[in-house]
């Protein structure tokens, strides 16, 4: 054993030094707007990705180019998602970017100066947009100088939370009263920087970031491996754990979410209700593929792919608890298509791989690439709405290699491929 220890020790040396395969670490942080879509800072890349209510990626709204230089570490996005303001505490840079006509976000300005002195931040680390449609001021954190600086709309310098032990993070709210993350505690602030109260003490121990339900009647924080939940007056009501490598939080008020980011598989989107119940994960979140997805609605006459609303023939339809559809709507856009045979009252889906699936109206077997199948529930297709051919939406989708999901609360089906 003795002869052989060297070359152990060398051998696992070796394997030290090559990375895993499959697992990278991706620093990112994350702003949400009005309307539930969450922008996401891939920390290390330099770059800005949009995600929709649904935390389903849409497209790269500002490119390494236009930040990169600036080493952006925080990003936050005003409510109407008009403008996005970064911060980095490595170049001590605060800048702000601007939506053009050709909904392109281009730079506008600087925010503030940089210095030691009033109005002026050496290291700004996190920065957050007043919840407001009216009004885009901003306040920025600068944990080296112990305050928080306060921005307007025009750029100009209105004031300054001093005194700070170690603000991490800050909520700017509806009534201008700023939330700061200092130390172990929350401590709220009046408009014009005059301390007002703090959350419940002796319950936060690590706090990293905080924001705010639609009403500001529920706070959560993001402290080590847990959510805390306060009310509006600062009293704990309950956690839930969220991971311990969790970085930060923004709340998607359109679902009622709290989307939390973390650096782990390529830097992760977590969705957790209000009650701490996981309802959606993304992995590699800071390198996302572009998927096609498409909604229905319960009973509406308008769908969505990919974002972009379109009328359908006939609305999605609830027969003995599954859930039907129009089969050209969910066939042609996952790549497929579909024909009739009147004769037969047949109706035939062709897709590459090969994926051939013959259903005839009224019976509950399908023939799947020459093999029969009961559908689920025994629900067969049907003719409704004056000729339209209506189909099992999840049997079809799932043969054709998407998936399906519901969201009971707005009667939506999701189909993402």
């Amino acid at each position: 054993m003795k002869k052989w220890l060297p070359f152990i020790v060398i051998f696992f040396l070796i394997m030290a030094t090559i990375p895993t395969m499959g697992i990278s670490s991706q620093p990112l942080d994350s702003s949400c707007d009005a309307y539930g879509n969450t922008f996401v800072l891939d920390i290390s890349g330099q770059k800005i990705l949009k995600y929709d209510k649904n935390l389903n990626y849409q497209q790269t709204v500002i490119s390494q180019s236009q930040i990169q230089q600036m080493k952006a570490d925080s990003i936050t996005v005003c409510w109407c998602a008009g403008e996005i303001s970064f911060a980095s505490s490595s170049t001590s840079q605060t800048k702000m970017f601007e939506i053009d006509p050709q909904n392109s976000y281009i730079f506008k300005r600087n925010i503030l100066p940089v210095g030691t002195g009033k109005g002026q931040t050496k290291k700004p680390s996190e920065i957050a947009y007043l919840r407001s449609n009216d009004d885009y001021w901003v306040s920025i954190v600068d944990p080296q100088l112990g305050k928080i600086a306060v921005v307007d709309d025009y750029g100009k310098f209105r004031y300054e939370i001093t005194g700070l032990s170690s603000p991490k993070a800050c909520y700017f709210s509806t009534s201008k009263q700023i939330y700061v993350v200092d130390s172990q505690s929350v401590k709220k602030y009046s408009t014009l920087g005059s301390y007002l109260s703090s959350f419940q003490s002796g319950v936060l121990s690590s706090p990293v970031a905080i924001d705010a339900s639609k009403n500001e009647d529920l706070f959560f924080v993001l402290d080590g491996q847990n959510i805390k939940v306060f009310d509006r007056d600062g009293n704990y009501l309950r956690k839930f754990v969220v991971g311990a490598s969790s970085s930060s939080l923004c709340v998607n008020q359109d679902k009622d979410w709290v989307i939390v980011s973390s650096p782990s598989d390529g830097g992760t989107l977590s969705a957790y209700d209000y009650s701490g119940k996981l309802q959606k994960k993304v992995t590699n979140a800071a390198n996302p593929k572009k998927e096609k997805v498409i909604v229905f609605t319960i009973g509406s006459y308008v769908g969505h792919v990919d974002g972009t609303g379109i009328k359908l023939r006939c609305p999605a339809k609830i027969e003995s608890g599954r859930t039907i559809v129009p089969v050209k709507e969910i066939v042609e856009p996952l790549g497929g298509k579909a024909s009739w045979d009147e004769a037969r009252r047949k109706v035939t889906i062709s897709y590459t791989g090969p994926k051939v699936i013959e259903m005839i109206i009224g019976d509950p077997y399908a023939t799947v690439d020459g093999k029969r199948k009961l559908m689920p529930s025994s629900v067969p297709p049907k003719i409704m709405c004056n000729g339209v051919t209506m189909v099992p939406l999840r049997f079809v989708s799932e043969v054709l290699g998407a998936q399906v999901s519901y969201d009971d609360k707005t009667k939506t089906i999701e189909v993402k491929k």
